[in-house]
């Protein structure tokens, strides 16, 4: 082995050493979800976004899954699931996203563990059901009309508003996952947030949405309209009160 090529083993080794295996704990600045990097030894990450429901369930919602590589104090993750490419900074425990999540930028790492972590791809069997599911949904609906407002899942777990003008938030619980515009094409609403410049889909059903795949779950989540906007008033429904879970979502 030549000399150059031992001293570009030696650099690419310092630069991954800058970022270290194991779980970070941020502080997003929220009174009900907490959030972990989780760094593994195979060059994976995860993003995950956590809440109790109750004393003894905690919902994980996976944010972002899949490999990383590192320059410096950079870290480039390509989501494996959504197949699109961020990066972040983090520097005395501060972080800066270039391109991702705005939610992490200029938050700080509260926490670090240095432990084998494990990421776990998506499930295929759970995938497939979700895809059935979604398939079955598509083929009941009959012109569907897309109502603006505002849409909530059946858990209460997310919350997603539609304006007038072509705007659009999401948020889980009280954290704000996307922002951006939303536009109707054929019988989806796309939704298109300004920092990640992904789009992510939802099927437009009566007075419902089927997500086709949005942060935190694969798919296959109902959302019922809550308040709607209408040219003279405003009215409320009620969601069932079924309970189903989210696609990319774990419970501990």
């Amino acid at each position: 082995m030549n000399r150059f090529f031992i001293l570009i083993l030696i650099s690419m080794c310092s630069y991954i050493q800058k970022i270290d295996i194991g779980e970070y704990v941020i502080d997003i600045n929220s009174k009900q979800v907490d959030c972990e990097l989780r760094i593994g030894s195979d060059f994976t990450y995860e993003i995950c976004l956590g809440f109790h429901e109750t004393d003894d369930i905690v919902y994980s919602a996976v944010l972002s899954c899949g490999h990383y590589s590192t320059a410096n104090e950079q870290l480039i993750l390509h989501d494996d699931y959504y197949d699109f490419d961020w990066d972040i900074h983090i520097k005395s425990n501060v972080i800066s996203v270039g391109r991702g999540y705005a939610f992490l930028d200029g938050k700080r790492v509260q926490e670090y563990h240095s432990e084998n972590v494990e990421v776990s791809p998506p499930d295929k069997n759970f995938l497939s059901r979700n895809k059935v599911l979604i398939d079955s949904f598509i083929a009941q609906q009959d012109n569907p009309q897309l109502v603006v407002g505002r849409y909530k899942d059946q858990n209460h777990r997310y919350t997603i508003v539609l304006e007038d003008g072509g705007r659009y938030l999401m948020h889980l619980k009280d954290v704000l996952l996307l922002e951006g515009v939303w536009s109707q094409q054929d019988n989806n609403v796309v939704l298109h947030d300004d920092r990640l410049n992904r789009d992510f889909t939802m099927a437009i059903g009566n007075e419902k949405l089927l997500s086709l795949g949005i942060p935190g779950e694969f798919g296959g989540t109902m959302f019922t309209l809550i308040k709607a906007k209408t040219s003279n008033s405003q009215h409320e429904t009620k969601t069932p009160s079924k309970n189903r879970h989210g696609g990319c979502s774990r419970i501990k």
